[in-house]
């Protein structure tokens, strides 16, 4: 989404869903965005479970999800329940 918004990105790293970040993992991120003259950025879905201190250093990339076919989408759903 960043590369489609124009984003330079020079690097990626994926965490699991409900990663519980480590510092260790987080200085990691930080030398290597250090490394690239580059800031980190991430959804704000993950941003919220970073702690406190590391949310200042961090960019968030808000995401909004618009369905073609919002009705379509909502009949599945109801339809699965």
């Amino acid at each position: 989404s960043l590369k489609d918004c124009g984003i330079n990105v020079v690097a990626t790293e994926s965490f699991p869903d409900h990663c519980v970040y480590q510092e260790k993992d987080l200085q990691r991120l930080l030398t290597l965005s250090k490394a690239h003259q580059a800031d980190l950025v991430t959804t704000r879905k993950d941003w919220v479970k970073l702690p406190k201190a590391w949310q200042t250093r961090v960019n968030v990339f808000d995401m909004h999800i618009e369905f073609e076919n919002p009705d379509e989408v909502y009949q599945f759903i109801v339809g699965r329940i």
